[in-house]
């Protein structure tokens, strides 16, 4: 299902987003 996936997409490019932060902080 496509949703699903788009849903996905979404969480990793957010965990990748969170990450990121967490390091230059």
């Amino acid at each position: 299902m496509e949703l699903i996936r788009t849903l996905i997409a979404v969480m990793v490019l957010v965990l990748q987003v969170y990450i990121l932060m967490k390091i230059s902080a």
